[in-house]
């Protein structure tokens, strides 16, 4: 088969999968790594991490500052191995997560067909941006008087600026508990983006059974926060902000000994906070990086997203007539619901029966306005919390029970006040560092 019938056919191949009428158009394309078979149901027990599952609880997470290389090709060469499409050197074996965009595919190398890796293909274009070059075409002849709305130029772009603002970033990590990217193929005569990325096995963190209930035991979410930590203070320390942490954008491993954060589709790079936390002065940096103007967009997922992000909707506490800066707080916000999800199996922030029409207004205005509940039992171990106010006193053993230590992080964590909440060094340190993490 020549490589315009294999591309022909791979383009009908994505098209079928982005047109299923059955399939969410808003699925995250950054979550789903694992095959469909290989997640874990909500209705089955946890999941038991293996005896020898290695950990290294010292671990710095600044011990890796330095990206790895990320080759770029700009010519895609469809070809067929086996009956399989073959994009240049990678035979893609089945789709494994599909959206509006694009979709992820696990691969393999072709010329090392041990190596399992996952390619995120990613359409430049998308239905709405084609409407609206035809309406911009439409208004150039004069069929369509001009309003006073967002240029359509703005709209048609934006897909492709995601796209490579996503890649940039990606560049810049290499850690244990980042997503690896290894290789980007942009050829301009293709419709599509392919990002060649490290295989996630394990799929994203199940941490519910549908009913609100937890099937994670705290156990479990302690190793799970950790290495969220670990990742987390990379990204800042890199000048990244990741904007949407929560518990489908963790990604287990193949054997579930190690988490990952994955999905940077809404991530922010500050060059500012990157020399503050670095000292480097000469880094060249790509200029689809430098629009800190982005930073004030509304991003993220409405669940997670911390109450500076939102705050026309406060009415509680006062952070002032100005909105107030958007920083690296917002992740620790977004980690403190996430590690509520995993304890509780529900998020924290969640209105009444009756306003369970949910609104943005009744959505943002709870998460703004209104305190989080703690139960009485923890994780699927349900370990006694102690209640909202537990204080986390020593025994006369001098030890310290797990549940009012676990309440008062949260209520670290989810302080309302950005300038007030805990910060992810305050986090590893004192009687907070029983995630078993080095302060250093």
């Amino acid at each position: 088969m020549n490589q315009s019938t294999a591309r022909d056919s791979f383009d009908s191949d994505v098209d079928d999968a982005l047109h299923d009428p059955y399939i969410d158009s808003d699925v995250d394309l950054d979550i789903p790594y694992a095959e469909p078979s290989t997640y874990n149901h909500p209705q089955v027990q946890p999941t038991t991490f293996p005896r020898n599952a290695p950990s290294n609880p010292a671990v710095s997470a600044l011990q890796y500052l330095e990206p790895g290389n990320v080759t770029t090709y700009d010519r895609a060469d469809m070809s067929r191995q086996d009956g399989r499409v073959m994009i240049n050197h990678y035979v893609l074996e089945s789709m494994v997560g599909r959206g509006q965009h694009g979709a992820v595919w696990k691969c393999h190398d072709h010329l090392n067909p041990n190596k399992i890796l996952a390619m995120k293909i990613v359409k430049r274009d998308n239905p709405k941006a084609k409407r609206e070059r035809q309406y911009k075409r439409l208004r150039q002849q004069g069929g369509i008087p001009r309003t006073e709305h967002v240029p359509v130029v703005d709209g048609i772009r934006t897909v492709e600026q995601d796209i490579r603002k996503e890649i940039a970033i990606m560049k810049k990590c290499f850690h244990p508990h980042v997503v690896r990217l290894y290789e980007v193929i942009d050829d301009r005569k293709n419709e599509c983006i392919h990002m060649v990325m490290e295989y996630l096995g394990g799929g994203e963190i199940k941490y519910t059974n549908g009913n609100q209930k937890p099937i994670l035991k705290v156990e479990q979410t302690r190793r799970i926060l950790r290495d969220a930590i670990l990742g987390l203070e990379y990204l800042h320390h890199q000048g990244i902000i990741h904007r949407d942490i929560k518990p489908g954008n963790l990604i287990w491993t193949t054997n579930h000994d190690r988490v990952k954060i994955a999905d940077f589709g809404t991530a922010h790079f500050s060059y500012a906070r990157r020399l503050a936390a670095s000292d480097k002065q000469d880094e060249d940096e790509d200029p689809i990086l430098l629009d800190e103007t982005a930073l004030a967009k509304k991003a993220g997922s409405p669940a997670f997203i911390a109450p500076e992000t939102v705050w026309e909707y406060t009415n509680g506490w006062q952070i002032g007539d100005s909105r107030p800066p958007i920083t690296k707080a917002i992740d620790i916000w977004a980690l403190g619901v996430t590690l509520y999800c995993l304890l509780f199996g529900k998020t924290p922030f969640r209105p009444p029966r009756e306003y369970y029409s949910l609104t943005e207004w009744n959505g943002y205005h709870w998460v703004c306005n209104h305190d989080w509940r703690a139960p009485s039992k923890m994780g699927f171990d349900e370990i006694p919390t102690g209640g909202r106010h537990a204080d986390p006193e020593e025994d006369e053993d001098g030890t310290v029970q797990e549940g009012p230590v676990v309440i008062h992080l949260l209520d670290h964590l989810l302080t309302k006040d950005y300038d007030l909440r805990i910060t992810l060094e305050e986090v590893k340190v004192g009687r907070l560092k029983f995630f078993g993490i080095s302060p250093c």
